[in-house]
């Protein structure tokens, strides 16, 4: 927490927001940090965030971030394609800056426009960025067809879902942000403790009958829901505290995952680390 200074949160993230150009990397040790906080900040200023628990070798951790980070080799990327195809809801939403060693994993959808010619031939792809000090175009062949790979799909589910928790996580909770979860984690198997809430929630809005639910036995299990229906609450209130940690975690993980099984897996087990946390704390009280 801030203790010096401008200490108000989001006068914080203003201020960061006007320093130009830095990058600020947000690095969290413990669970007396506030989550939203540190990942607005590098949201912020296209950077990231990364939690280390107090079990966890601190200083393996430090090494492996700053390895990753010490090299930059391509910043303020951005990507264009020709041949009349136009993307949306592509992940990350910002390409992240490119450092030695490291890769980026774009996924989106495309459509191509009237008049863009056949859909399964090669485009140019431009992707501009700073390096070296100097604006530089790199432009490569890529090919755009109907034909498709089911886990690429799944991937981009995965990381859109990611995108949806943590705009609620951090900004807030809207309809349109809820429904669109609970659609794609219904549609593509991307179960956790806070999306299977959704689903359940959404289809008794919708009175889908018992026999067609997702979630038969969620839906019938009242103390279950009544449980994660909190922990839902605190995931959206809480700032800080080791379970806050916890949803940060499980959320990096979704956005930024490039393999969906893996990356849901771990995210599930970050979810589920929170919401058991959550459990113990009302236990004690």
């Amino acid at each position: 927490m801030p203790t010096v200074g401008t200490r108000n949160p989001d006068e914080i993230v203003a201020d960061v927001k006007k320093a130009g150009d830095a990058r600020i990397f947000s690095f969290g040790i413990g669970s007396d940090i506030n989550t939203q906080l540190l990942d607005q900040i590098a949201e912020g200023t296209r950077a990231f965030s990364q939690y280390v628990l107090e079990n966890e070798d601190l200083e393996v951790k430090v090494s492996n971030f700053y390895t990753r980070i010490k090299e930059p080799v391509l910043t303020n990327a951005h990507l264009e394609f020709g041949g009349g195809v136009r993307t949306s809801k592509l992940y990350p939403a910002q390409i992240p800056d490119l450092f030695k060693g490291d890769q980026v994993v774009l996924t989106g959808r495309y459509t191509v426009v009237a008049g863009g010619g056949d859909p399964g031939r090669e485009v140019e792809a431009k992707l501009t960025g700073m390096a070296n000090g100097r604006e530089q175009t790199f432009t490569y062949k890529v090919k755009f067809d109907d034909s498709s790979n089911d886990y690429v799909a799944r991937l981009w589910a995965t990381r859109r879902v990611g995108f949806l928790l943590d705009e609620i996580r951090i900004h807030g909770e809207t309809s349109e942000l809820r429904d669109e979860a609970s659609d794609l984690a219904r549609r593509y198997g991307i179960v956790t403790p806070y999306t299977a809430y959704l689903i359940v929630e959404d289809e008794d809005r919708r009175r889908v009958p018992m026999a067609d639910r997702s979630m038969q036995s969620m839906s019938a299990d009242a103390p279950a829901r009544a449980e994660v229906s909190k922990a839902w609450d605190e995931f959206k209130e809480k700032k800080d505290g080791a379970d806050a940690v916890a949803n940060a975690r499980s959320q990096n993980a979704f956005k930024f995952a490039e393999q969906s099984g893996a990356s849901i897996n771990y995210g599930a087990a970050e979810s589920l680390r929170a919401t058991s946390m959550w459990r113990n704390a009302r236990r004690k009280q």
